[in-house]
């Protein structure tokens, strides 16, 4: 049998409420994702601009211990800074962590850096795995302050992973010219990535 006149407007009243809600979710769902799209935006060049600002900031001090993050290539410039930090003795031990220890170690022996001057961690896990687990070591062992050295790009992360487990951290990037826009979004995200790790 077919509908009756009285049906088919209940019916249509009907169809007509349920796409005014789904207009109504998806004005609300655009809101939302424009929203934590602005979010994600301003924190991304809040980032940046402290990233940019850290890679060119020199915090050279006394710490109770020198922790280098190396990369997998360790440039001339970075083994200079190393030898430089080593020589001056801003820490009574240093330590070399990332894929390059080991090749930087080799490097700075050949420069005199005596036998045992720095330690090669050779834990499994990534970079920023490794130096959060040294640095809540060396806490653990009576530190208070770590000075930190690395790529301009990557010392705002990594100051960041060294300061959450309760030492100290001091910046010591090796010197180089301003980072470019593509560097400091990816020091950013490297930045908020490690904020993250730690929520």
């Amino acid at each position: 049998m077919g509908q009756t006149t009285a049906e088919r407007p209940a019916n249509e009243t009907g169809v007509q409420r349920w796409r005014e809600q789904w207009r109504q979710v998806r004005r609300q769902l655009r809101y939302v994702a424009l929203t934590l799209v602005g979010i994600g935006g301003w924190a991304l060049l809040l980032g940046a601009v402290a990233a940019g600002l850290q890679a060119r900031r020199d915090e050279l001090r006394a710490a109770d211990v020198l922790l280098i993050v190396v990369p997998a290539t360790p440039s001339e410039a970075f083994v200079d800074h190393c030898l430089e930090l080593i020589r001056r003795g801003y820490a009574p031990r240093a330590i070399a962590l990332g894929s390059g220890g080991a090749a930087l170690e080799q490097l700075l022996a050949s420069r005199g850096v005596g036998e045992g001057s720095v330690v090669v961690d050779s834990g499994a896990g990534s970079t920023g795995q490794r130096l959060r687990a040294v640095s809540a070591a060396e806490l653990r062992g009576g530190a208070a302050s770590a000075l930190v050295a690395g790529e301009p790009a990557d010392i705002l992360a990594w100051l960041k992973l060294v300061s959450d487990t309760g030492l100290r951290a001091y910046g010591a990037p090796v010197a180089a010219p301003p980072l470019s826009a593509l560097s400091l979004v990816r020091a950013s995200t490297a930045y908020w990535l490690a904020v993250l790790q730690n929520t």
